[in-house]
């Protein structure tokens, strides 16, 4: 049986960013037979309201918005710095303090253990040499599997 899960992710703001919102476009892909409910934000905090079931499928779509350029994908603890499989992906704009930044946020699949970490991909994102954490105008901070954290300077 499938499930649906409250699938949560979180751009957290440090005190020098004074706004940050998340404006999801209609673009997705999830594993053929996991449910779908939809995304919703509020501010920093994502919702996509899915299945949780990881296919090369997802991986690939992530991947291709960014012609798998290893520098323009960061990821949250644990997982590969280029996804293998991923439960879903969704495309949408970013704003930071009134910069827009068109993404792509995928949830990762790791069935070895019960935290399913997060990758972002955006042409605008510098990734460090690590694909860990980067820079999208703004610093963009590993916090767990499911945040980063963004600092100016």
């Amino acid at each position: 049986m499938t499930t649906e899960h409250d699938n949560e992710f979180d751009f957290n703001a440090s005190t020098n960013v004074t706004s940050i919102s998340f404006r999801f476009n209609g673009e997705y892909i999830i594993t053929d037979g996991q449910p779908w409910g939809g995304v919703s934000s509020d501010g920093g905090k994502i919702v996509v309201k899915a299945g949780r079931k990881g296919s090369e499928e997802c991986a690939k779509w992530f991947k291709d918005y960014v012609a798998s350029e290893y520098e323009n994908m960061i990821h949250t603890a644990g997982g590969d710095n280029l996804p293998d499989k991923l439960n879903f992906a969704i495309k949408g704009t970013l704003t930071i303090d009134g910069q827009n930044y068109e993404v792509c946020l995928g949830q990762g699949h790791r069935s070895s253990t019960s935290e399913n970490n997060w990758h972002l991909a955006s042409k605008s994102i510098v990734a460090d040499k690590d694909a860990k954490n980067g820079t999208l105008g703004i610093r963009l901070l590993q916090n767990g599997t499911h945040a980063f954290d963004l600092s100016k300077g």
